[in-house]
């Protein structure tokens, strides 16, 4: 329920932990291949002398003394009288006055996990990446080569395993053979002679073997689970915090754009989404407020025109009644003067109805575009006006009239034009049907303005209560207009009612307990100071 941009965050530091632990992980299991498989191919690096009685290659060391006045043995220089002592894999030798030469003995740790001995008959796991090449090829060839020999008879540059034996063979024989040699050696501490060769080889693993595709696997792998993670990540996050939401709302804009309102939006979210769409569902509402008002004025529009056109069926039935009796008798001077006198009030009498309907009708279609205006009010001397008007209404009715008020404020900002008319309208409709008594209150609270307007008549019907409020209805409106009730065209509650919708309060109508009728109109007025 956090914010888009908690979740973002919190989503992101996922991925970047998620990122950092599957790359370590990868790099250590690689690392490990690496080292197995590199480990599996290097232990076979290194200096070997052939066995033929065995057909192996034997990990050795090596004593090189090289021409006359230089020692490497020992890291310094020296006459060529000098004799030099190094012990080799428990074996004392010593370079006396013999020529420049290399020799290569047996390790004494041969066949260990490091130094594994070739068996040539049967060689290890891959055999084929190894490559083999004589040590001192370059010195005999370059260097003092034994006189009146063929110092390389095959090319060491092209030595294999295959031929390794024939090589090994002919190159000793071309370098003195090993009986010069093995004399300079003595037994090792278990009185076993070791190995010794003239020749020596270098086994080593080719470049760009197997095992540097660990390598190439984790540069391209590290990359790959980082955009993966920020992908599952992006993924995740956009399903629990957007997806939601945005299709709620998608198929709510859909519904609204078919003309369908009557649902709700509901979206289990908190944060920047879920007050979106709570904005978006109040958005729906208000549309669906607006429609049904819409509707209501069309209905209403409707209503009235049907009751325009059954209403008017009385006075002009009266009128072509009327017109046609003095057309048909006046010429024949069928009537006198006091009947026709008595036709043309009775035509003047519905002319005037007519008008008054007809004016009526205007103030119906003004109240549809009315605009409140909002004054500063000193609301004590409205009250004393409007109580004063109202007590004229009733006394004209000949109706007691009675007015209180509550706590109110001295000042308030409302419109005191629709007020007054709400007010007079109220008192007017509640003098027509009291038996001898109506009283008004008025009181303020919490921003609403509230008039109440009772009467001790016979109080509204069951009908009454549920349709007075809409235009053009009355009690027994079917059986049209009385002449005792020309001037009311069942508007009065009705403009009142849509004033106060106008004004931002509402119409609710009642029936007291003790008998009679009672209307509360309510409607926003504010503090000065105070915006509406």
């Amino acid at each position: 329920m956090c914010s888009v941009k908690s979740a973002f965050i919190i989503y992101s530091l996922a991925a970047v932990a998620s990122a950092v632990v599957l790359s370590c992980l990868i790099a250590g299991i690689t690392s490990s291949l690496y080292a197995e498989a590199t480990f599996s191919q290097t232990r076979y690096s290194g200096v070997y002398v052939y066995d033929k009685d065995t057909n192996s290659l034997i990990p050795a060391d090596t004593l090189t003394w090289y021409f006359p006045g230089t020692n490497d043995a020992t890291g310094g220089s020296s006459s060529a009288s000098d004799s030099v002592s190094v012990t080799i894999g428990g074996a004392s030798v010593s370079s006396g006055d013999e020529e420049p030469q290399s020799i290569y003995v047996e390790r004494a740790d041969a066949g260990s996990e490091y130094f594994p001995i070739i068996h040539l008959d049967a060689p290890p796991d891959g055999f084929d990446l190894m490559a083999v090449d004589d040590m001192d090829a370059d010195v005999w060839e370059n260097g003092v080569p034994v006189e009146g020999s063929a110092a390389a008879p095959i090319d060491p540059k092209t030595l294999t395993f295959a031929g390794l034996p024939h090589y090994d063979e002919v190159t000793n024989g071309a370098r003195g053979g090993v009986d010069s040699v093995e004399p300079l050696l003595a037994a090792d501490d278990s009185d076993r002679d070791l190995l010794v060769s003239r020749v020596g080889y270098y086994v080593y693993i080719a470049e760009g073997t197997w095992a540097d595709a660990f390598v190439w696997f984790t540069v391209v792998a590290i990359p790959l689970v980082c955009i993966a993670c920020f992908i599952v990540a992006g993924r995740a996050f956009y399903r629990a915090k957007i997806d939601a939401p945005v299709q709620a709302m998608e198929d709510a804009a859909r519904r609204i754009a078919s003309g369908d309102l009557d649902f709700s939006l509901s979206v289990d979210e908190g944060g920047e989404l879920g007050k979106l769409a709570e904005s978006f569902d109040t958005m729906r509402a208000e549309l669906e407020r607006a429609e049904h008002a819409a509707w209501r004025s069309a209905e209403n529009r409707r209503r009235a025109n049907a009751a325009f056109a059954h209403d008017l069926r009385t006075p002009l039935t009266v009128l072509s009644g009327r017109a046609e009796m003095l057309a048909e008798f006046a010429p024949q001077d069928a009537l006198d003067a006091a009947q026709v006198a008595d036709a043309a009030q009775a035509m003047l009498r519905q002319t005037t109805r007519l008008q008054s309907y007809v004016e009526s009708m205007r103030d119906v279609d003004a109240l549809e575009s009315y605009e409140p205006r909002a004054v500063k009010v000193l609301i004590a001397s409205w009250f004393v006006h409007e109580t004063q008007d109202a007590r004229d209404i009733a006394s004209s009715n000949d109706i007691a009239f009675d007015a209180q008020h509550g706590e109110l404020p001295e000042y308030l900002l409302f419109d005191v034009e629709a007020t007054s008319r709400i007010l007079q309208n109220l008192v007017s409709n509640a003098a027509r049907h009291a038996k001898g008594h109506v009283a008004v209150a008025v009181d303020w609270e919490d921003g609403m303005l509230r008039l109440r307007v009772e009467d001790d008549g016979d109080g509204f019907s069951p009908e009454a209560l549920e349709h007075a409020k809409q235009p053009y209805w009355r009690e027994g409106a079917g059986r049209g207009f009385g002449d005792d009730d020309a001037a009311h065209f069942g508007l009065g509650l009705n403009i009142c009612a849509v004033l106060c919708e106008k004004l931002g309060g509402s119409l609710e109508l009642s029936n007291r307990d003790s008998g009679g009728a009672a209307v509360s109109a309510s409607l926003c007025a504010q503090l000065p100071g105070i915006e509406e």
